[in-house]
Protein backbone atom coordinates (compact mmCIF):
# COMPACT_ATOMS: atom_id res chain seq x y z
CA UNK A 1 0.00 0.00 0.00
CA UNK A 2 2.92 2.37 0.64
CA UNK A 3 3.63 2.69 -3.08
CA UNK A 4 0.30 4.53 -3.47
CA UNK A 5 1.65 7.50 -1.47
CA UNK A 6 4.12 10.09 -2.70
CA UNK A 7 7.48 10.02 -0.96
CA UNK A 8 8.10 11.98 2.23
CA UNK A 9 10.25 14.49 0.31
CA UNK A 10 7.51 15.08 -2.25
CA UNK A 11 4.90 15.35 0.51
CA UNK A 12 6.97 18.07 2.22
CA UNK A 13 7.29 19.96 -1.07
CA UNK A 14 3.53 19.69 -1.63
CA UNK A 15 2.94 21.01 1.88
CA UNK A 16 5.08 24.06 1.06
CA UNK A 17 2.99 24.63 -2.09
CA UNK A 18 -0.23 24.61 -0.08
CA UNK A 19 -1.42 21.01 -0.17
CA UNK A 20 -3.80 20.52 2.76
CA UNK A 21 -6.41 17.95 1.73
CA UNK A 22 -7.66 15.05 3.85
CA UNK A 23 -5.40 12.03 3.40
CA UNK A 24 -5.47 8.41 4.46
CA UNK A 25 -2.12 8.69 6.17
CA UNK A 26 0.57 11.03 7.47
CA UNK A 27 4.35 10.97 7.55
CA UNK A 28 6.00 11.32 10.94
CA UNK A 29 9.08 13.51 11.48
CA UNK A 30 11.30 10.60 10.43
CA UNK A 31 9.60 10.24 7.05
CA UNK A 32 7.73 7.05 7.94
CA UNK A 33 4.03 6.45 7.32
CA UNK A 34 2.01 6.20 10.52
CA UNK A 35 -0.49 3.69 9.21
CA UNK A 36 -3.86 4.75 7.79
CA UNK A 37 -4.94 7.57 10.07
CA UNK A 38 -7.85 8.73 7.93
CA UNK A 39 -8.34 12.53 7.86
CA UNK A 40 -6.17 13.15 10.91
CA UNK A 41 -3.89 16.02 10.06
CA UNK A 42 -0.81 16.34 12.22
CA UNK A 43 0.44 19.63 13.65
CA UNK A 44 3.93 18.39 14.54
CA UNK A 45 6.86 20.18 12.88
CA UNK A 46 8.44 17.92 10.26
CA UNK A 47 5.36 15.72 10.03
CA UNK A 48 3.07 16.09 7.05
CA UNK A 49 0.15 14.64 5.17
CA UNK A 50 0.84 11.68 2.89
CA UNK A 51 -1.12 12.25 -0.31
CA UNK A 52 -1.57 9.56 -2.91
CA UNK A 53 -0.23 10.16 -6.40
CA UNK A 54 -3.80 10.72 -7.55
CA UNK A 55 -4.32 13.45 -4.93
CA UNK A 56 -1.03 15.12 -5.85
CA UNK A 57 -1.87 15.29 -9.56
CA UNK A 58 -5.39 16.55 -8.77
CA UNK A 59 -3.86 19.26 -6.55
CA UNK A 60 -1.75 20.56 -9.46
CA UNK A 61 -4.71 20.41 -11.86
CA UNK A 62 -7.08 22.24 -9.55
CA UNK A 63 -4.88 24.74 -7.71
CA UNK A 64 -2.31 25.56 -10.38
CA UNK A 65 -4.21 24.63 -13.58
CA UNK A 66 -1.44 22.22 -14.61
CA UNK A 67 -2.93 19.05 -16.09
CA UNK A 68 -0.40 16.30 -16.69
CA UNK A 69 -0.21 12.73 -17.92
CA UNK A 70 2.12 9.79 -18.40
CA UNK A 71 2.19 7.99 -21.72
CA UNK A 72 4.11 5.34 -23.59
CA UNK A 73 5.47 5.34 -27.11
CA UNK A 74 6.43 2.86 -29.79
CA UNK A 75 9.73 2.15 -28.07
CA UNK A 76 7.84 0.96 -24.96
CA UNK A 77 9.39 3.65 -22.78
CA UNK A 78 7.35 6.06 -20.65
CA UNK A 79 7.21 9.85 -20.85
CA UNK A 80 5.20 12.64 -19.25
CA UNK A 81 3.53 15.80 -20.46
CA UNK A 82 2.33 18.91 -18.64
CA UNK A 83 0.01 21.48 -20.13
CA UNK A 84 0.50 25.07 -18.96
CA UNK A 85 -1.85 27.92 -19.81
CA UNK A 86 -3.98 25.45 -21.84
CA UNK A 87 -1.61 25.71 -24.80
CA UNK A 88 2.03 25.33 -23.78
CA UNK A 89 3.25 21.77 -23.41
CA UNK A 90 6.06 21.01 -20.99
CA UNK A 91 7.21 17.63 -22.23
CA UNK A 92 9.36 15.20 -20.34
CA UNK A 93 11.35 14.05 -23.36
CA UNK A 94 13.57 11.78 -21.30
CA UNK A 95 12.42 8.14 -21.54
CA UNK A 96 11.70 6.19 -18.35
CA UNK A 97 11.68 2.43 -17.98
CA UNK A 98 8.51 2.28 -15.87
CA UNK A 99 5.27 4.19 -15.56
CA UNK A 100 6.06 4.89 -11.90
CA UNK A 101 9.44 6.48 -12.74
CA UNK A 102 7.77 8.79 -15.28
CA UNK A 103 5.01 9.62 -12.78
CA UNK A 104 7.57 10.56 -10.11
CA UNK A 105 9.56 12.68 -12.59
CA UNK A 106 6.36 14.43 -13.65
CA UNK A 107 5.59 15.39 -10.04
CA UNK A 108 9.13 16.71 -9.60
CA UNK A 109 8.70 18.83 -12.74
CA UNK A 110 5.30 20.11 -11.57
CA UNK A 111 6.86 21.22 -8.28
CA UNK A 112 9.70 22.95 -10.15
CA UNK A 113 7.27 24.74 -12.48
CA UNK A 114 5.22 26.09 -9.57
CA UNK A 115 8.27 27.16 -7.56
CA UNK A 116 9.71 29.01 -10.60
CA UNK A 117 6.35 30.71 -11.23
CA UNK A 118 6.18 31.83 -7.59
CA UNK A 119 9.64 33.39 -7.78
CA UNK A 120 8.61 35.66 -10.69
Amino acid sequence: MEKEFVSYELALALKELGFNEPCYDNYNIYGKLWGLRLNKQVKIKGACLAPTYSQAFRFFREKYKLPSWVYTSDNEKFYYGILRDTRFLIDGNKPYETYEEAEWACLIKLIEVVILAQKK
